[in-house]
């Protein structure tokens, strides 16, 4: 793909939905004046910090890895006081081993611990100013860049990390080159292709599923229809789960979904891991249950992704980098809220995306960790494109590296 090839699938799929924001008039008259300093002091303090975090950087590896013989574990939160390294062997244990974490001058924690850690259970405590250095129940918050992660079925979405490091045999599979003029889109739900018995899979809505021949559903019905590129409703790692149906919990009230459930996959939580929830075929939603703990949703995605190629389709992502799960805790949220999202001048979320919360996709470190998602899916997974799911609200200076670095890999 050229660089106007890329950016014409950025505007071709966008949303159906348009967003209309609505400024409403704000009151201007304030009848004190302690309460026009102290709102100005905030808004000068804000403003002062905003400078402030623009500036940071660091081109340090994060995420979980290997060196020299022990598991280094790094996140970047560059407001956060305290953050401690919280490892676990099940990922039902309900108390973990906590691991002080050290501060670089760019905002970027670590903890070493020795040995390969393959399969080790881990997530973050991270503390703000105001947090009680001693609450042992501070929530344990999942690794951006976690490249395999198990979640506990409710709607709040707990979940853990997997320190994941596994080879893959990819044979000769490369992307596919194909003319722009000639690309024949079919987008798919992966659970839906082959979920009702009737496609005939025996692991009915799941990657597995997808790729079974000799079944009515999944692979050979694409192939069938003269496609030549599959584009993914969203299948990274996400909130499945909503709040239960007329229930208030969070200040949220769901008065509108009795199935309690995010089917499509907008919610996102992590940007490195395929979705847990299509490696297994269930006939329900599991609720209350830990999935994805033995990280076989790797090695599964891989095999759809490589069985489809086989067949000379290519295989296009739907990703969502303009807002993450609005129930779920554990997250960027509290990570490190004032530098991922764009925040008002009360410090509170803007919502342009109506989904609770608009990532700040300008921010050097995000914007890299998006651009690195994007390699990462081309060069661990082979994907060969990808669909930006309301890309308007993905900062142009973002775009354009994602374009500028993509072609490097997959001219």
């Amino acid at each position: 793909m050229d660089t106007m090839q890329i950016i014409i699938l950025l505007f071709m799929f966008f949303s159906t939905a348009c967003c209309i924001n609505v400024i409403k008039g704000e009151n201007l008259f304030v009848q004190e004046n302690e309460e026009a300093e102290d709102s100005l002091t905030v808004e000068h303090k804000l403003a002062a910090l905003n400078k402030t975090l623009d500036k940071i950087y660091s081109d340090k590896k994060l995420g979980s890895f290997f060196e020299n013989g022990k598991t280094i574990f790094r996140l970047f939160a560059p407001t956060a006081i305290n953050v401690r390294l919280c490892t676990f062997n099940k990922p039902e244990d309900p108390n973990g081993t906590d691991h002080e974490m050290v501060r670089d001058e760019n905002g970027v924690w670590e903890a070493s611990l020795e040995g390969e850690l393959r399969g080790k259970f881990y997530g973050y405590r991270v503390f703000h100013e105001g947090d009680d250095l001693n609450n042992g129940n501070q929530v344990i918050c999942v690794d951006p860049y976690a490249k395999a992660v198990t979640t506990l079925q409710t709607y709040m979405s707990p979940r853990k990390a997997i320190v994941y490091d596994e080879p893959y045999d990819w044979g000769d599979d490369e992307w596919i080159e194909r003319d722009w003029c000639d690309l024949v889109i079919y987008e798919m739900h992966v659970r839906d292709m082959t979920a009702d018995k009737t496609s005939g899979a025996k692991k009915t809505g799941s990657y597995e599923g997808l790729i079974e021949h000799g079944i009515k559903g999944g692979i050979d019905y694409i192939k069938s229809l003269g496609v030549n590129t599959l584009e993914l409703l969203p299948a990274l790692e996400y909130a499945n789960i909503e709040i239960p149906y007329h229930k208030t919990l969070a200040g949220m009230k769901n008065d509108w979904n009795p199935y309690e459930r995010n089917h499509w996959g907008y919610m996102t939580s992590n940007y490195f891991a395929p979705a847990a929830y299509y490696a297994e075929s269930y006939d329900t939603l599991p609720k209350d249950k830990w999935i994805g703990s033995d990280a076989s949703q790797v090695r599964k995605f891989k095999d759809m992704v490589k069985a489809f190629h086989k067949e000379n389709i290519a295989v296009i992502m739907d990703v969502v980098y303009n807002h993450l799960s609005e129930y779920e805790t554990g997250n960027l949220k509290e990570i490190d809220k004032q530098y991922y999202f764009r925040l008002d001048k009360h410090g509170k979320f803007i919502s342009q995306s109506f989904c609770g919360n608009d990532i700040k996709t300008e921010r050097p470190m995000m914007r890299r960790l998006i651009v690195e998602s994007i390699l990462y899916w081309m060069k661990e997974y082979h994907i060969d494109g990808f669909r930006f799911d309301l890309g308007k609200l993905i900062d142009w200076e973002t775009i354009e590296a994602i374009i500028r670095e993509a072609e490097k890999i997959n001219p």
